[in-house]
C-alpha cells in the first residue's frame, strides 16, 4: 500500500503504544473524500448520551450495522437512525481492516465520527467500547485531523495521554481492548507547541498538515464486528424501556460474564 509509514517502535507511553501506524498524506486525503461520499447517503446526526444530554459529536455509518444512542441506551441499529438503508462499507477501508487487525472476517459496521471544528467542547468523554456481541476482536479506528487522546484502565486508574496525529491508526485488541479510552479535545500544532507537547524531530509520528479545511477539526473511522445486536451486551440507562428487539438488557449470565472478562483484563500488573 503506497504512502504509509511503519512505526520503527512502540513508543513509551500506554495510550502512544496502541498507534501501531500512520497513513501518509495522500491515503488521508482518499479516506477524507471516501468520507464526503459517505455523508451523501448517510449524513451525520447528533446522538444522545444515555440521561438526554446531546453529544459533542456527529456521527454516521456504513455496513450492516449502525451505533447510536438515543438517550435511553447505546445500541446498534439495522438501518440509519432516521430509517434510511445503511451504505455499504468501502472497500479500501475494509482493505485497512484487514492489513492492521490480521484478521479474515471483515468488519460489519464503520462509525464515523465528525468533531466539528465550530464546536469548542467537540470532544467524547471516557467510555469502553462494550456493545459488540464478541469482546475480544478488534477495534481499529483511522484519525483524520490531530486530538489530544487519553487512556486508563478503569475508573480512578492513572490516565496516560498522546496527541493523535492526522493519520494515526489505532488498534484496540487483546488487553487493551477493554480500556477506557476518551478525546479530551482538538487541538492544532501550534497548541502543541504552546503546550510542550509537540512530538521531538526523533518521534515517530510526523505532524503532518491536517487533511481537513480546518485544522482544529477531527473525522475518525472506526471498524468492527458487532456481531448480532440482538445478543451483544448493553446496559441500558436508567428507567429505559426495551423498544426493539435490537436493544436488550443485560441478563445475569452476560453480566457475570462480562464481570469475568473485565476483571482478567483488568488485573493488576505484578
Amino acid at each position: 500500500m503506497p504512502d504509509v509509514l511503519l512505526l520503527p517502535g512502540v513508543p513509551e507511553t500506554e495510550a502512544a503504544s496502541m498507534v501501531v501506524d500512520q497513513l501518509g498524506p495522500s491515503v488521508q486525503a482518499r479516506l477524507v473524500a471516501q468520507v464526503r461520499e459517505h455523508w451523501r447517503h448517510a449524513p451525520p446526526a447528533r446522538p444522545h448520551a444515555v440521561g438526554g444530554r446531546a453529544m459533542h459529536v456527529k456521527v454516521s455509518s456504513a455496513g450492516r450495522l449502525a451505533w447510536w444512542g438515543d438517550g435511553k441506551a447505546y445500541r446498534y441499529l439495522r438501518r440509519q437512525p432516521g430509517g434510511a438503508p445503511l451504505p455499504p462499507i468501502p472497500e479500501f477501508w475494509v482493505e485497512l481492516w484487514h492489513r492492521y487487525t490480521e484478521r479474515d472476517e471483515p468488519p460489519d459496521t464503520a462509525l464515523v465520527n465528525w468533531y466539528p471544528a465550530d464546536d469548542p467542547a467537540a470532544s467524547i468523554g471516557f467510555h469502553a467500547d462494550r456493545t459488540e456481541h464478541d469482546l475480544t476482536l478488534p477495534i481499529l479506528t483511522l484519525n483524520l485531523g490531530r486530538a489530544r487522546w487519553a487512556v486508563r484502565r478503569q475508573e480512578g486508574a492513572p490516565v496516560s495521554r498522546c496527541t493523535l496525529e492526522p493519520g494515526a491508526v489505532v488498534l484496540l485488541d487483546g488487553p487493551t481492548r477493554l480500556l477506557e479510552h476518551s478525546i479530551e479535545r482538538l487541538v492544532d500544532y501550534e497548541d502543541q507547541l504552546e503546550l510542550g507537547t509537540a512530538p521531538p524531530p526523533a518521534h515517530p509520528f510526523v505532524p503532518y498538515p491536517s487533511p481537513l479545511p480546518n485544522g482544529r477539526s477531527r473525522i475518525s473511522i472506526t471498524l468492527r464486528i458487532a456481531g448480532d445486536p440482538a445478543q451483544a451486551l448493553r446496559v441500558p440507562g436508567p428507567g429505559a424501556r426495551i423498544t426493539s428487539p435490537a436493544e436488550v438488557p443485560l441478563s445475569w449470565d452476560a453480566l457475570e460474564s462480562l464481570s469475568a472478562e473485565v476483571a482478567r483484563r483488568f488485573r493488576p500488573r505484578s
